[in-house]
């Protein structure tokens, strides 16, 4: 079976909440960057179904208006966090801020997008 790195990380040893950059690719001189973006402790927690819908189309739209070059956002399979793909190589710490903006937002909203 092929490498996961998701897979290697020690989901027993790590203290969510955290942002971390967890893998650079590059391809015909382009890099994209994947980040964990833990909200739960993996194995203890998981959040609703409609949590996790509801913060997908919020960060979807809130962390483009901060961080350029996101490709996707995506809710991970266990309900803990979610994976962001970024065309480059962006520093942790600004994903931390457009995070922490786009949080900060969510909790403004009245309405979630695409949902009614």
């Amino acid at each position: 079976m092929t490498n996961v790195e998701s897979f290697t990380l020690d989901h027993t040893k790590v203290k969510a909440p955290f942002v971390r950059k967890s893998g650079v690719e590059e391809r015909q001189g382009v890099r994209v960057s994947k980040f964990d973006l833990r909200f739960l402790q993996p194995n203890q927690e998981e959040m609703t179904t409609g949590a996790v819908h509801t913060l997908e189309h919020f960060l979807a739209g809130f962390m483009r208006d901060r961080l350029d070059g996101v490709i996707d956002l995506s809710p991970m399979g266990c309900r803990t966090g979610f994976y962001m793909i970024t065309w480059g190589e962006p520093e942790v710490e600004t994903v931390i801020e457009a995070l922490n903006y786009s949080l900060e937002k969510t909790l403004e909203q009245e309405e979630i997008p695409g949902i009614g």
